[in-house]
C-alpha cells in the first residue's frame, strides 16, 4: 500500500504529515514548490514534484496512479488534522501515526476483501450527525482520503470541481460498491 499526501501552495499550513509515520508516505507537490516543502515536512519518505502542466485534481490523481506501480494507492488531502472514532457515544480524536496507519491499512484490506476498487472514510466533521445504526456506507462519494485498488478507470480531467464525486459515480455505476 502506497500512501501519498497531495499538496499545492500550502507548505506553511500542511498538517496531514503529522499523522503519518516517518518514511511511510510520499508527499506530492508541484516541482517548483519542492524547496518550500522540504523545509516544512521532514518525515516524508520522498517529496516528489509533479510537472507544471498538470492542472486540476483529476489530472493530478491520474498522474499519481500512473506514477506508482503499487496495487493500492491511498491519496490524502494535506489538511487532515485528526481522525475521529466514535465508541459508546464518546468521540475521540486519533492522532497517533501508528493508529492512523493501522486504520488506513485495515480499511484497504477490508475494501480488497469486499471487492471494492475505491474506498474512503466518513468525512463528517460533526460527530453528532453520525448515524450509529448505519456505520458503513457502500454507496456514497469519496474524498479527502481516497483509496484506489488497481487502475480500473481514470479520474475526469474535464471537470475541475467535482472530480471525486464523478469518479465515485463511475465506480458505483460499474461495480455497484464503493
Amino acid at each position: 500500500m502506497k500512501v501519498v499526501v497531495l499538496s499545492k501552495s500550502r507548505a506553511n499550513s500542511i498538517c496531514t504529515h503529522d499523522l503519518l509515520n516517518n518514511g511511510q508516505f510520499d508527499l506530492i507537490v508541484p516541482e517548483d514548490q519542492i524547496p518550500n516543502y522540504e523545509l516544512a515536512v521532514m518525515n516524508a519518505n520522498e517529496i516528489i514534484g509533479y510537472p507544471e502542466h498538470i492542472q486540476g485534481l483529476g489530472e493530478l490523481r491520474n498522474w499519481v496512479l500512473d506514477y506508482y506501480d503499487d496495487e493500492f494507492i491511498v491519496m490524502l488531502d494535506d489538511d487532515i488534522r485528526h481522525f475521529m472514532q466514535l465508541m459508546e457515544m464518546k468521540a475521540e480524536k486519533i492522532t497517533h501515526p501508528d493508529h492512523v496507519h493501522h486504520i488506513l491499512e485495515q480499511t484497504a484490506i477490508c475494501a480488497y476483501d469486499a471487492g471494492c476498487s475505491l474506498w474512503s472514510l466518513n468525512q463528517l466533521a460533526d460527530v453528532r450527525k453520525y448515524d450509529h445504526c448505519d456505520p458503513f456506507n457502500v454507496n456514497t462519494w469519496v474524498g479527502t482520503i481516497v483509496g484506489v485498488m488497481g487502475r480500473p478507470r481514470k479520474f475526469t480531467e474535464v471537470n475541475k470541481l467535482k472530480v471525486d464525486a464523478d469518479f465515485t459515480l463511475k465506480t458505483l455505476k460499474e461495480e455497484r460498491i464503493v
